[in-house]
């Protein structure tokens, strides 16, 4: 997902700092549609951008994967079958339908995100950079697993700490 998001923080950063550098956001706020028209058109081209990006991401993912296999004979079999423990009970190819559009929606709200950043912020750099921020944070979250013992087990495991309190219980 980072190959979908990385190209989206590059391409939204710009959005409003590049009219703060030139002086040009002082011109649009004053006229008539600058408040309102100029700033909902931008967001929903943000938006538009987002999702198209997101679903040629998808696009190139499925005909790769089809110019593998070709075959998509597996799409209409249980997702069970794939994972046992799973409680929902649709085929795989609409559990792959409900994962794209769970994630164009998430890269649309990642869009709507940096947009914002991007009108608080006067540096195009500053704002690509805490996107990126934003995307390793997840990363960083999601290899720390699922429950508070997984994220506790892989910190003790990282820091020096949980290291000597592992020697301290060896001694005792």
């Amino acid at each position: 997902m980072i190959l979908l998001f990385f190209p989206l923080s590059f391409i939204i950063a710009p959005v409003f700092t590049s009219e703060n550098t030139t002086g040009m956001d002082n011109i649009i706020l004053s006229s008539k549609k600058g408040q309102g028209q100029i700033v909902a058109a931008k967001v929903g081209a943000v938006s538009v951008t987002c999702a198209v990006t997101s679903l040629l991401y998808f696009a190139g993912t499925f005909i790769g994967t089809f110019l593998s296999f070709g075959t998509l004979a597996g799409a209409g079999l249980s997702i069970r079958s794939v994972l046992s423990a799973s409680q929902i009970s649709m085929s795989i190819g609409s559990f792959a339908a409900l994962t794209v559009g769970w994630t164009i929606f998430v890269a649309i709200a990642y869009g709507a995100v940096l947009t914002l950043i991007s009108s608080k912020l006067k540096s195009q750099t500053a704002t690509f950079g805490i996107g990126i921020l934003i995307l390793l944070g997840n990363v960083i979250i999601g290899a720390l697993g699922t429950t508070i013992e997984d994220a506790l087990r892989a910190c003790s495991k990282s820091f020096p700490c949980g290291k000597i309190s592992k020697k301290a219980e060896e001694r005792r």
